[in-house]
């Protein structure tokens, strides 16, 4: 079920510019600078895993590092303490690659 945060989190974080702003401001400055920001575009957001079992994230934003490497941001609205955040996250992010 989702909300009016939720909702406003999906709706600003889902363009590549204020979200580019905001990780630019949470992540460390070297972190940054590796970063190459022109790259930084909207993924998928809904990945079948191999065990057959939908995962969906909030959002999610591609780019490349400076050395041309991927990297993956993986953007999670919480508004309640879920124990299984970090499951989630994982999951998630194991079954992009």
């Amino acid at each position: 079920m989702t909300n009016p945060h939720d909702n406003l989190f999906h709706y600003t974080f889902s363009k590549p510019r204020h979200a580019e702003g905001w990780l630019r401001s949470v992540l460390p400055a070297h972190v940054s600078a590796a970063v190459n920001w022109s790259t930084l575009h909207v993924g998928p957001e809904r990945i079948d895993g191999h065990d057959l079992r939908l995962r969906v994230a909030d959002v999610v934003h591609l780019a490349e590092l400076i050395t041309r490497l991927p990297v993956g941001f993986l953007l999670e609205h919480q508004s309640s303490a879920k124990g299984a955040m970090r499951q989630h996250v994982l999951g998630y992010a194991v079954h992009l690659g």
